[in-house]
C-alpha cells in the first residue's frame, strides 16, 4: 500500500446546495452600510456563517460514477440498482456518467429511462453517446473529461466490475488514500 497525494481535481467546488445560501449572504453583505458600527457586527457574524458553510461544503464530496457501455441494454438496470442499493446511505453527492458507446441494442433507450426514472432523482446521471464505437479507452477519457466528482470511480458497464465495492474504496480514502 502506497499513500499517494494528488491536488483535489476540482479547484472550485460546485455543491448544489450553494446557490440559494451563499448567494443571500452575499448579497446581504454588498448592501450593508459601511460606516455603521452595527452593520460591522452582522458583516462579521455572515463572514463567520459563510466560513462556516465553506467547511460544511467541503465535507460533502461529490462521487463520480464512470462506465462505458456497448450493447449493455439487458445489465443498465440492475447496474444501476446494485449501485444505489450500495451508495444511497452515503452522505455524498453522485454523479453518473454512463458512456454509450455506439451500441446498436437498447442500451441508450434502458439509460434514458434510468435517467427518467424517480428512483434515482437525486443524482445527477448524464449519459454521453456517441454515433459509433470508438473503443473503451476514448469512452472512457470522454467520461473522465466530463466528470466533475472529488473522487471517481470507473466502472465496466457488463457488472464485471461489482458496484459493492465502492464503500471498501471510500473507507482508503477516508484512511488518507487518494488513488486506491
Amino acid at each position: 500500500n502506497y499513500k499517494v497525494y494528488l491536488e483535489n481535481k476540482s479547484e472550485n467546488m460546485n455543491y448544489k446546495l450553494d446557490d440559494p445560501f451563499e448567494t443571500h449572504i452575499k448579497k446581504f453583505l454588498e448592501n450593508l452600510d459601511l460606516d455603521s458600527e452595527i452593520n460591522d457586527d452582522f458583516r462579521l457574524g455572515y463572514y463567520n456563517m459563510l466560513h462556516m458553510y465553506d467547511i460544511i461544503k467541503g465535507w460533502l464530496m461529490k462521487i463520480s460514477i464512470i462506465f462505458p457501455m456497448y450493447n449493455e441494454s439487458e445489465n443498465v438496470s440492475e447496474l444501476f440498482s446494485r449501485i444505489y442499493k450500495t451508495v444511497r446511505n452515503i452522505k455524498s453527492s453522485i454523479e453518473i456518467l454512463a458512456i454509450n458507446n455506439g451500441s446498436n441494442d437498447n442500451t441508450l433507450i434502458e439509460l434514458k429511462k434510468i435517467m427518467n426514472s424517480q428512483k434515482y432523482k437525486n443524482w445527477e446521471i448524464n449519459t454521453i453517446s456517441f454515433s459509433r464505437n470508438f473503443g473503451y479507452d476514448n469512452a472512457l477519457l470522454s467520461g473522465l473529461d466530463h466528470s466533475s466528482g472529488d473522487y471517481i470511480f470507473i466502472m465496466d458497464g457488463d457488472l464485471q466490475d461489482p458496484p459493492e465495492e465502492i464503500p471498501r474504496f471510500l473507507n482508503k480514502i477516508q484512511e488518507g488514500y487518494e488513488i486506491v
